[in-house]
């Protein structure tokens, strides 16, 4: 019983982990979730936690102390006047994965176990929620002011339609403010079910949801990971790997055509609005990091806004200007780090975030698809990557902390 409450709270714990990186509720109640995550982080030191090894404490100690330098380097340094409560929270939120990376070093929990199943949650429930979106269109209200999107109950989410075969349908975008935020988890479960788990069910459920996304990222992430599998088959020739390939050959067909068909909508259709504002986010980006290549311009998003309305004259589109103009930041978060934080400090922050990738299994792969991702998405600064970061600074100092700190534990 008390594994089974562990494993709960564990998969809890993971889930407000994510929704703090994309979720619709975080953007509303995040002062509800916040406090929440922690109160339930304490609830499992009381009752899984019995001591902390000495090495894992001092590793904590000088992990902690490295990112508040790191923090605090980067707002001394921008030549801006930047609010201080962002970097407060930043450091609250580095704070609480710290805190998450040694329960879990702790605990004896596995992290990657318990994703897994915080991930098949919100595979189901986005499974659920695209089934009932065909029922649900009178009942949908406006979730909020701040986002454009539609709830049945404050559970399902829902917020642009397209049109298959002349049926317009909902996206799915689960518990996420956009159909993209969601195709990320998707494509990690897909990764996890394939090299890690082997878990053909969830293979297959992954792939039907990320083509429900109707997402251009999502669908180039598909064709890559469906790519990475034929390799791997194609090293096993027997029976298994004609009747795998058969499979792949099948499922590939409907999504290569999904694809391409999303890509001329992005360059030539309806879509065009969407890839003119990534070329803007591109553009808009490199110029910052060239005007503030060391500094960065920080953590204030207002910051950013004032810098980028100059450069609203760049396109002849109008439409394109006005969203500019009302408030929208920049979706290029691979850029956008380099953006805040410098080059320098940039280039650090990677190394740490990919060093910290607790899966090695297919890591190239995985590192594709994290780029891939937050190329699109302002995602990388969210609790779920900077647990990552995190855990890469702390294994920096855990791999020369064995000649110098003692093995007995802290109570």
């Amino acid at each position: 019983m008390l594994i089974i409450k562990k494993r709960s709270l564990n998969v809890v714990l993971l889930i407000l982990l994510i929704f703090s990186t994309g979720s619709a509720y975080h953007i509303i109640w995040g002062q509800i979730l916040s406090p929440l995550a922690y109160f339930i982080l304490f609830i499992c030191y009381c009752c899984f936690v019995n001591s902390i090894k000495n090495k894992l404490f001092y590793v904590s100690v000088f992990s902690l102390s490295f990112v508040l330098l790191f923090v605090s380097i980067n707002y001394l340094i921008v030549p801006f006047d930047s609010d201080k409560w962002l970097y407060c929270k930043t450091i609250l939120r580095l704070i609480f994965v710290l805190l998450l990376y040694i329960y879990y070093e702790s605990s004896k929990s596995n992290f990657i176990d318990d994703l897994y199943i915080a991930l098949k949650i919100i595979a189901i429930h986005s499974l659920v929620g695209f089934i009932c979106g065909f029922f649900l269109l009178p009942y949908l209200v406006q979730f909020s002011d701040l986002l454009q999107i539609q709830t049945f109950g404050n559970i399902f989410f829902y917020q642009s339609v397209t049109s298959v075969f002349d049926y317009h349908i909902f996206r799915s975008q689960g518990f996420f403010w956009e159909p993209g935020i969601l195709v990320g988890y998707l494509s990690l479960l897909l990764f996890l079910s394939t090299y890690i788990r082997k878990n053909v069910k969830y293979q297959v459920l992954s792939v039907f949801l990320i083509i429900t996304t109707f997402s251009t990222t999502g669908l180039i992430l598909l064709v890559i990971q469906i790519l990475f599998i034929f390799l791997d088959l194609k090293k096993q020739k027997n029976l298994r790997y004609y009747f795998s390939l058969l499979i792949i050959i099948s499922m590939s067909i409907p999504i290569i055509y999904f694809t391409t068909i999303n890509i001329n909508e992005k360059f030539s259709g309806s879509g065009i609005h969407s890839s003119q504002l990534r070329i803007y986010d591109l553009y808009q980006a490199i110029n910052l990091i060239g005007t503030y290549p060391i500094s960065g311009i920080g953590m204030d998003p207002k910051i950013y806004l004032a810098l980028s309305e100059a450069n609203t004259n760049i396109f002849e589109s109008e439409w394109l200007t006005d969203s500019i103009r009302e408030m929208r930041g920049n979706t290029n978060d691979v850029l956008m780090i380099f953006v805040k934080l410098g080059i320098p400090l940039g280039i650090l922050f990677y190394y740490f975030l990919f060093r910290g990738l607790i899966i090695t299994e297919k890591k190239f792969l995985l590192l594709i698809i994290i780029i891939i991702i937050n190329l699109s998405e302002p995602l990388t600064l969210g609790n779920f990557y900077l647990y990552f970061f995190m855990s890469g600074v702390c294994s920096l100092f855990g791999a020369s902390a064995e000649s110098w700190v003692p093995s007995h534990g802290v109570n």
